[in-house]
């Protein structure tokens, strides 16, 4: 299990084109949690305030709960696979110690990954906003 615990916010940074509806319920897009290595960013919400989450000012910002990203099951369509696991590490950067990405256990496949970022959205659309888009 990754080093970040179970009863921890995480942020994620969310840009107006990626919400399909801002106001309840809201709807976000996949794309909220795009990432080039599968490994979605997310900074540990008691090590950051929200508005340092934010890189442009018309961002907005959502939490997801360790527990449930964790929660999430992928499974595999083959004879008896393992389904993927997901996880929450901290990948602590220097301008930023709060960052950690959360990790799908083994490696995905594009079309896998699609699934977790929509799971991750589905997560995210559950929990108020931290910070509205504008």
């Amino acid at each position: 299990m990754g080093d970040v615990s179970d009863d921890e916010w995480l942020h994620r940074r969310v840009r107006l084109g990626e919400c399909h509806r801002v106001q309840p319920p809201k709807q976000l897009s996949s794309s909220a949690f795009n990432d080039s290595g599968k490994k979605p960013s997310v900074d540990r919400a008691a090590l950051r305030p929200a508005t340092d989450t934010k890189t442009e000012a018309n961002d907005g910002v959502v939490r997801l709960l360790t527990a449930s990203v964790r929660g999430i099951c992928i499974p595999i369509a083959a004879p008896n696979p393992p389904n993927f696991e997901v996880d929450v590490w901290a990948r602590v950067e220097p301008e930023n110690a709060a960052h950690a990405q959360i990790e799908p256990i083994p490696n995905m496949s594009r079309s896998r990954f699609d699934k977790l970022k929509e799971a991750l959205a589905r997560l995210a659309e559950e929990e108020d906003w931290v910070i509205e888009p504008t």
